[in-house]
């Protein structure tokens, strides 16, 4: 019962640090990309 619960808050930390990870990211490229010119004109 410990072993099945330690694994699923390990799979949820998981997928939350991946979507940080993921939205990091994202945000880099669309920096790259402009978006700062983009929003000030």
């Amino acid at each position: 019962m410990l072993h099945h619960s330690l694994g699923q808050t390990l799979n949820t930390c998981g997928m939350i640090i991946w979507i940080g990870i993921g939205a990091a990211a994202l945000v880099g490229v669309y920096n790259l990309m402009g978006a700062t010119a983009l929003c000030r004109a």
